[in-house]
């Protein structure tokens, strides 16, 4: 029994990964005094949209419609949406869809790069200015004992993000650092 114990331990690390998402850092973006507003037009994806952003630590608050009607100062940012899209699939020069992770019990890693495309729609009530940014991003991926080592240290994330997690739009948003500060600019 210890050695079927084992070796399912051995299996399921030899399936654990580390990604990283570039760029990652929150202190690059000047925008923790900015309030933004969550105002997707599918009311049911409203929280799971402001969870997301407020998950990225980029400003200073994120609130729905209803929270900014109690206040009376107007946001400085309205996000209305964030669509994040697998883009083909997993390519690389030792990316064998975990075949080679498994077969050598995680001690020969894999490395996989995947390839989203994340769309923000943008409006600056100040200004009165609106855009819809699209950003294509890499998720480096790498499996195995390195990976599963690799995840408690510096940007890496166990397993990795998904569409919906914060560091796809953290790095779509830092990525088109300029064109949101533009928005803003009066």
């Amino acid at each position: 029994m210890k050695k079927i114990a084992g070796l399912a331990l051995c299996l399921c690390l030899s399936a654990c990964g580390a990604t990283v998402i570039r760029p990652q850092a929150p202190e690059h973006a000047d925008w923790k005094t900015l309030r933004v507003k969550v105002d997707p037009p599918d009311p049911d994806r409203a929280e799971a949209l402001r969870a997301e952003l407020d998950g990225t630590h980029l400003f200073g608050a994120v609130a729905l419609p209803a929270q900014f009607a109690q206040d009376d100062r107007t946001p400085d940012l309205i996000v209305s949406r964030v669509d994040e899209k697998v883009m083909g699939r997993t390519h690389g020069p030792f990316c064998f869809a975990y075949a080679l992770s498994y077969l050598t019990l995680g001690l020969v890693p894999e490395v996989c790069d995947q390839r989203y495309q994340v769309r923000i729609d943008l409006t600056a009530p100040a200004t009165g200015r609106a855009d819809q940014l699209t950003v294509e991003l890499v998720q480096r991926r790498v499996m195995g004992w390195y990976g599963a080592l690799s995840s408690l240290f510096g940007d890496w994330r166990f397993f990795g993000p998904g569409p919906g997690d914060p560091p796809l739009a953290r790095a779509a948003l830092l990525t088109e650092r300029a064109k949101i500060d533009a928005l803003l600019a009066h």
